[in-house]
């Protein structure tokens, strides 16, 4: 192999990026560690509070130094491998934006208007049927509803400067489209700011593309009913005139000494406590001493003279900081202990009656990342702003006249004009505060009285920071809250189940490839092992460098992912035994061995990576982890399997002379089998016909179960504290229903999941209203069916609320029909995408029709296999066998798989036509056929080894999309032996038939 050198540097180099990926995870565990070791020298009760306080109070400290660069806990976070909710628990949201509440609100006092109602009610059906433009299919409806009026007529308003008289509709189309994306980057932007003040570790908050969704995954979550509250909260913009902070610090001073006497004796115990600690004051370096020496420290300058046992407010509240509205500064972990301090009524007796704190909405860097406390003037009695963002008319980011800065320019409508020009007019010299759900994300200084409603914010800011305040500034106006569609929950004690499952799978798997392919390949075998574990370290790195989400699904892939990197050794391995068969010395071989190995290697990898890109697109949370895992280990097995394996099967000779491809029993396996394939088409014909006619029927007599992703609906796994079987359940539920408000479509279905004590109800009662009261009545219908299933009274708070976790609903899921026609379609598209995809492949790289048309035919033919099975079998297996995204996407891997092996006959097919010219096309295809049994029954059998061992030990939650692997594994080995290449002979022109 040339560039031997240059390969090897390549290998050291991916080894040591993978070290320093995965070293960030290594890292965030150790300073979690410290953090658990710090807590526990506090009382019980206090410890879960102080280990976040230890991990707050460090979030920008740097603790990982790797010479060239330093990092800090935050920075470690952000890089470490990220758990998805199915694995961590937590809570995934899915949030719409109504396009129709945008438009009502910015037709003023039009939206009464008949034409105007009658098209917004049909633009709102048009939305339910498909349509994915609401303001086209608006616009086209109000140009028939009122006979070709225009559109501007209905839009125009003195308050709005872009809207001007005798615009075309397509103008007016154009703003109100910019009307809607400001208002979901509102409302994105409100979301953000108020997970990040959570105190949720590594949230992950998406604008959806194209779309008027946001979706919302909150790791760890345990009071799912608060954060749905808090996420569809209406945004409250107000402005704030302020205290100018140099005026409180008398007062800050008096209150200092107030704390310090009420609090007196807490500081005095907690400072001995630090002094105890000799043996942490020696080693300044690590973090939980120089916490627990010094908590204070963390807070206050390095050289501050404030000591938390002797001014315990101003050391947690630097006043130094103090300027403008601002009275002091903390980092995070304080924010909480200062609250509790100004709250107290002695405390409030040191500042006048009328000043209110407010935090700033982030950390400023010239401050080290302190978060600002703002001093807030409150002058009417009502405790009211004197002015809020209804009278905002319009806010955008500009940059300014002098200098690169940008700047911010605002408009108020004319009901806010007058009381502007007021409030400016007596706050000359001092700021105003532009406050967002409590948080102050600006506080400009006034510099003159401002007239006609136009103003300009000034600082230095960025194009971004501007176009944030810019936002900030018009949520104010948005007409409605984001409203929940989808909602996931997943309780942290089943997403630990899931782990160790996950886990064992992997572990199980792994060890039973590694020992297939040491048995059957001797040497050969035990070298691809070696070069399977450095696939999986680099499969590991990599995912962690893409920041890619770890999913159970996405295990599933690393496993999957496993089976089939052996595929490509595999056909190695046997082009190697034919060469040494055919008489070639071992160098040679070797040599031919692999050449003649790449065409079919790449091919059909490469028709795999097609369907895992189509999944990735059309997929969604746990599928695209899937599909990242699949596509990724796909490239890394492929760089292990072609320079790895050889780099150390050439080295074994090099230093030995000689390397086994096989023992005794297996050197000859498979390699005299003489079967016509060809000739007996017409039996797996009938067959395949007959199965094919069996899932016909079962679908129009039982049809398929839907899950709530295609139907919509309300899904959760209930824990008991006791054994239960379904049909206690279904009982229970079925009396409950009955009498319900729509007993009629209250249908439900009942499951075991897992264990005897765990069951998965789906149900589509009211699947057309997403709304919390709804989900609260479907909740409560269920708890007061299943409680009598308990050996003791349980709560209905303890049922619903997953913070213990022990017993009650421990996973939730919520689709709305929207969601469901959604995904229903981007799975048909999907699927049709990556045939036509793979057969535009395949006509390219095999130059004839024929060749693609069998193969696509055969990769139908597989899906609809594995569909037909599904509802044959879903009513009668223990296990869950819903058609769901899993499903879409254990369909597309097995279109992916299936093409892989039809690919590589189709390449010895082509390699034979070549080489044997005068013989037959039928003859080359049997032989072609038979000489590449052994790679393809080897390789089928290391897959259905690794799937079988995560179907026994991988969890409940994966079982359905494995079995639908499993069954997809058979039928695609046996399509691409028996029908594929058959069908693609029968299409061949009678010319090119030689018999």
């Amino acid at each position: 192999m040339q560039s031997k050198g240059f390969i090897k540097l390549v290998a050291i180099l991916l080894a040591l990026a993978c070290i320093y990926q995965l070293s960030f995870s290594f890292k965030t565990r150790s300073v979690e560690k410290d953090a658990v070791e710090y807590a526990a020298k506090f009382p019980q009760e206090e410890q879960v509070a102080m280990e976040q306080y230890y991990l707050d109070s460090i979030q920008n400290k740097v603790v990982y130094n790797v010479g060239i660069a330093q990092f800090t806990y935050k920075q470690c976070k952000e890089k470490e491998v990220n758990l998805g909710l199915d694995l961590k628990g937590g809570m995934n949201v899915m949030l719409e934006i109504q396009v129709e509440d945008v438009v009502k609100s910015l037709a003023g006092d039009s939206k009464n208007d008949p034409a105007f109602v009658a098209a917004i009610e049909k633009a709102a059906i048009a939305l339910k049927e498909g349509a994915g433009d609401y303001i086209g299919a608006f616009a086209d409806a109000y140009a028939e509803e009122s006979n070709g009026a225009p559109l501007v007529d209905i839009f125009i308003s003195p308050d709005r400067k872009d809207i001007k008289p005798g615009m075309s509709d397509d103008e007016v189309v154009k703003i109100l489209r910019q009307e809607t994306d400001d208002a979901i980057s509102a409302s994105f932007n409100i979301i953000r700011s108020r997970i990040d003040h959570f105190g949720v570790m590594q949230p992950n908050i998406q604008r959806l593309p194209n779309s008027n969704r946001i979706l919302v995954e909150l790791p760890g979550v345990k009071e799912p009913e608060r954060v749905r509250k808090l996420l569809q909260g209406t945004a409250s913009l107000e402005f704030w005139t302020t205290y100018n902070g140099a005026e409180l610090l008398p007062a800050l001073l008096r209150a200092d000494r107030v704390v310090k006497t009420v609090y007196g004796e807490e500081l005095v115990a907690e400072a001995t406590v630090a002094e105890t600690a000799p043996a942490e004051a020696e080693q300044t370096t690590a973090l939980i001493e120089e916490v627990a020496e010094q908590p204070a420290e963390v807070v206050a300058e390095p050289t501050s003279r404030y000591t938390r046992e002797h001014n315990p407010l101003l050391a947690i509240l630097n006043p130094d900081y103090a300027g403008g509205a601002v009275v002091g500064a903390a980092v995070a972990a304080d924010m909480a202990t200062i609250n509790k301090y100004l709250a107290l009524p002695e405390v409030r007796d040191c500042f006048p009656s009328d000043v209110a704190f407010k935090w700033a909405i982030k950390g400023d860097a010239n401050a080290d990342g302190r978060m600002y406390l703002y001093a807030i003037k409150v002058e009417r009695a009502d405790g009211k702003a004197p002015l809020d963002g209804s009278v905002i008319s319009d806010a955008r980011a500009t940059y300014a006249q002098t200098g690169a800065s940008a700047e911010v320019s605002m408009s108020m409508n004319s009901n806010g004009i007058t009381e502007w020009a007021q409030l400016t007019a007596d706050n000359i010299g001092k700021c105003v505060a532009i406050v967002l759900d409590g948080y102050v994300y600006s506080a400009p200084v006034v510099r003159q009285k401002i007239e006609g409603g136009n103003s300009s914010i000034s600082g230095d800011f960025t194009i971004q920071e501007a176009q944030d305040l810019a936002n900030v500034l018009k949520s104010g106006k948005v007409p409605a809250p984001a409203r929940i569609i989808q909602d996931t929950v997943v309780g942290p004690s089943l997403g630990q189940e899931s782990i160790n499952s996950g886990l064992l799978s992997f572990v199980i798997a792994f060890i039973l490839v590694l020992i297939y392919m040491g048995l059957f390949y001797k040497t050969a075998g035990w070298v691809s092992d070696v070069a399977l574990l450095a696939n999986v370290f680099l499969l590991m790195g990599f995912l962690v460098s893409f920041g890619a989400v770890l999913t159970l699904p996405g295990i599933a892939g690393i496993v999957l992912t496993m089976g089939m990197a052996v595929d490509a050794n595999v056909i190695i391995f046997e082009r190697i035994k034919e060469e040494l068969r055919g008489g070639k010395g071992l160098s040679a071989a070797i040599k031919d061995g692999f050449k003649n190995a790449y065409s079919a290697i790449i091919d059909g990898n490469l028709t795999t990576i097609i369907t895992g890109v189509v999944l990735y697109i059309f997929g969604s949370g746990p599928v695209q982890g899937f599909a990242t895992t699949l596509v990724v280990g796909i490239i890394t097995s492929l760089f292990c399997a072609i320079f790895i394996t050889r780099l150390l099967i050439e080295w074994i000779v090099g230093k030995w002379g000689t390397i086994a491809f096989s023992r005794k029993w297996s050197e000859n396996w498979l390699t005299n089998v003489r079967f016509d394939f060809v000739g007996k088409r017409k039996i797996s014909y009938i067959v395949s016909s007959v199965l094919i006619l069996c899932g016909v029927i079962s679908l129009f007599v039982q049809g398929l179960n839907l899950g709530v992703e295609f139907t919509g609906g309300r899904t959760f796994v209930v824990r008991f504290d006791q054994n239960v079987t379904a049909e206690q359940v279904r009982a229970q539920l079925q009396e409950a229903f009955a009498d319900a408000e729509d007993a009629a479509n209250a249908s439900f279905e009942v499951k075991q999941y897992g264990e005897e004590n765990q069951m998965r109800i789906v149900t589509q009662y009211k699947h057309d209203d997403t709304s919390e009261a709804t989900t609260e009545e479907v909740e409560i219908l269920i708890y007061n069916a299943l409680k009598p299933l308990y050996s003791y009274d349980i709560t209905l708070d303890g049922f619903k609320n997953t913070q213990d976790d022990v017993n009650g609903i421990i996973s939730a899921d919520k689709i709305g029909p929207a969601i469901a026609k959604d995904m229903t379609t981007g799975a048909i598209w999907a699927i049709l995408f990556s045939l036509v995809a793979i057969g535009l492949y395949i006509t390219a790289r095999f130059k004839k029709w024929q060749w693609a048309s069998g193969a696509t035919l055969a990769l139908i033919h597989d899906a609809f296999m594995i569909i037909g099975a599904f509802s044959l079998l879903y009513a009668f297996m223990p296990f869950n066998l819903e058609i769901d995204q899993a499903f879409i996407a254990a369909i597309l891997t097995i279109i992916g798989y299936s093409i892989n092996d039809t690919v590589v006959i189709f390449d010895r097919i082509r390699e034979y036509n070549v080489l044997y010219p005068k013989r037959s096309i039928k003859e080359n295809i049997n032989n072609a056929l038979c000489s590449t049994l052994a790679r393809t029954l080897n390789t089928s059998g290391t897959t259905l080894v690794t799937l079988l061992a995560i179907f026994i030990f991988g969890g409940a939650t994966i079982r359905g999309f494995v079995f639908a692997l499993i069954i997809g594994i058979i039928v695609g080995t046996y399509s691409s032996l028996f029908i594929a290449t058959p069908l693609a002979y029968d299409m061949l022109p009678k010319k090119d038939k030689q018999e």
